[in-house]
This record gives C-alpha cells, sequence and structure tokens, in this order.
C-alpha cells in the first residue's frame, strides 16, 4: 500500500512537470493537450492493466511491466533521434523568455500560490486515486469483469468531466443567468 501511494505522488508531480512543460512550449493550447493527453493516458493506461489482470491473473504483474517495457523502448527508439535532430528547436522554444530563476518567478508564485497548490494537489490527488483504486476494488468479491468497470469508469468520467469542463460552465453560466422568480 505505501508503494502504491509513493507512485502516486510521484505521478502526480511528474505528471505536473510534464503539463507545465508542455504548457510552455504550447501557450493556451497547450492546456488543453495536457489535460486531454494526461486523462486519455491515465484511461487507456489503467484499462489495459484491468484488462491485463483479467487475462493473465498471477502472472499480470510481469506482464504489465514487461509489456511496458517493450513499448517504452519502441517508444525510446522512434523518438530519440526526432528530439536529437530537433534539439535547436526545442532549446530555443523551452528558453525564448531566457532563464529563468526563483527569484524572478517569486513575485508570481507569492500571487498565484493558492491556484498553484490547487493545481499540483489535483495531480498528485488523480494520481494517488490511479494507483490506490486498484487496492480498493481488489478487496470488494465479484467478478473481475466488474472489479475493472469500476476503474475505467471511474476515469473515463474524470477525463469527459475535465475535457468538457469549460462547456459544462458555460452551460451552468446561462442556466443561473436566467430571469429571477
Amino acid at each position: 500500500m505505501i508503494g502504491r501511494a509513493l507512485t502516486g505522488l510521484a505521478g502526480g508531480f511528474g505528471t505536473g512537470s510534464a503539463s507545465a512543460l508542455v504548457v510552455t512550449a504550447f501557450g493556451a493550447r497547450g492546456r488543453a493537450i495536457s489535460a486531454t493527453g494526461n486523462l486519455a493516458g491515465a484511461v487507456v493506461g489503467t484499462s489495459l492493466t484491468e484488462i491485463c489482470i483479467l487475462a493473465f491473473g498471477h502472472n499480470a504483474a510481469a506482464v504489465t511491466f514487461l509489456g511496458h517495457t517493450v513499448i517504452s523502448l519502441v517508444l525510446l527508439v522512434i523518438l530519440v533521434p526526432v528530439l536529437v535532430r530537433n534539439r535547436d528547436m526545442n532549446r530555443a522554444t523551452l528558453t525564448a523568455h531566457g532563464s529563468v530563476t526563483l527569484r524572478s518567478i517569486a513575485p508570481v508564485i507569492r500571487q498565484q500560490w493558492i491556484p498553484l497548490a490547487l493545481g499540483s494537489l489535483s495531480w498528485v490527488t488523480i494520481s494517488l486515486a490511479l494507483s490506490l483504486l486498484p487496492s480498493f476494488f481488489a478487496d470488494m468479491d465479484g467478478p473481475g469483469s466488474i472489479i475493472a468497470i469500476g476503474i475505467v469508469a471511474y476515469l473515463l468520467s474524470s477525463s469527459l468531466a475535465q475535457i468538457f469542463s469549460a462547456r459544462l460552465a458555460r452551460m451552468a453560466l446561462l442556466a443561473n443567468s436566467g430571469p429571477e422568480c
């Protein structure tokens, strides 16, 4: 259980850092790319893991790690040449505003600490949930497919809520701006 909690914390902080890089590289458009990509990745990854658990039973952990290793190596072989070829462009994009020091961003952090803390907390919370939910559902009795569906339904609803949050907020504003009775 401690290992799962540490995995969740690491995933949350790592995902948050990766999201910050995407937003830096792509600007406002990067927020949508980051949110959609991270949530879709969580849904797909957890779904494949649950399918692996259902299909391979006690050997699922070994199969999952082996599959992850193979996929990571394939992506490494594909992405390293692209990153090396585009390193000058990437460096220019990521350092376009000069080097950033803690002293230069301290005023922004002091002014925006609540949204920054809430954003970090949300990434850590979802990552903890992703890493601890399998243990929670494993303690439940019932067919394995029902357990797997619970995790996937949770992640899918979370993804859809985030993807459509702007539209839902606009609908709520319109609903609340109607005539007073």
